[in-house]
């Protein structure tokens, strides 16, 4: 019996290519579009990541900051390959990098301070100037906060020493009395309004600069120390007593005499 071997046709290899083809390019598309997902994941998660050190810095220490700072303070492992990070008084902006895949921007400005009651004004000497100057700004972290000195300084120039007062109503007419009264001090006097510290971390970023700033003298108006501070279930005078150290710290009650505090202190 004669055999015969027979093979693939043209058609039917042409159609196994074909096959082959379509398979090749299903497989491609896939491909892209896991790494496209995969990308798009990557800089969601990134920028998250950004967002979250920038709030954690302003958090702990009044603002924000660029990407080494970030670093440096332990907030992030290492810098992004993915977003720019620029920061300045205004707040901070996430860029995606030149070579970036990410499409996103964050970014956002410093809150301002919640409006307050207006700085007590000092009183005029006879001259009709006033001895002293006591004005409103933000202490640390969008803490009120009204700051007075016994002479007017020039050239920019602060007293590097200070007393810093915690309190609300009772506190701010005893500081009003003080500047009328225009003690004679070589520090600089802060009334802290202790409605705008919600927390221990607000209190905590206060002592850290009070600090790094000379020697810091602290006086509460307990009559003030009204709620517990939301973070801890304390008292600010029991939080205080505690993390205050080695800084004074000192207790005035109702009728507590601001000025007296001041004036023994030097």
């Amino acid at each position: 019996m004669d055999r015969h071997d027979s093979g693939f046709t043209l058609v039917e290899v042409l159609i196994v290519i074909v096959v082959l083809g379509v398979l090749s390019s299903v497989s491609v598309f896939a491909v892209r579009g896991i790494t496209s997902r995969g990308e798009i994941e990557g800089c969601s998660a990134d920028l998250d990541v950004l967002v979250k050190a920038q709030e954690s810095h302003e958090t702990l220490f009044g603002g924000y900051a660029d990407a080494p700072t970030l670093v440096a303070a332990g907030l992030l492992a290492s810098e992004s390959v993915r977003y720019d990070v620029a920061a300045d008084a205004d707040g901070y902006t996430l860029t995606p990098a030149a070579d970036s895949p990410c499409t996103d921007t964050a970014g956002t400005s410093t809150a301002a301070p919640p409006p307050t009651a207006p700085a007590p004004a000092p009183r005029p000497s006879a001259g009709g100037s006033p001895p002293g100057t006591a004005e409103d700004a933000s202490y640390q972290s969008g803490v009120e906060a009204w700051h007075w000195w016994a002479t007017i300084e020039t050239n920019s120039s602060r007293p590097a020493n200070e007393v810093l007062v915690f309190g609300r109503q009772q506190a701010a007419d005893q500081f009003a009395a003080m500047v009328a009264a225009e003690p004679p001090t070589t520090r600089r006097v802060t009334l802290l309004d202790l409605d705008t510290i919600p927390d221990s971390r607000k209190i905590d970023d206060i002592l850290r600069q009070a600090r790094s700033t000379g020697v810091t003298t602290l006086v509460l108006y307990t009559a003030d120390d009204t709620g517990m501070l939301s973070d801890t279930n304390q008292s600010v005078a029991a939080y205080l007593s505690a993390a205050a150290t080695p800084n004074p710290y000192i207790q005035l009650g109702l009728g507590g005499d601001l000025v007296t505090e001041v004036t023994s202190i030097g």
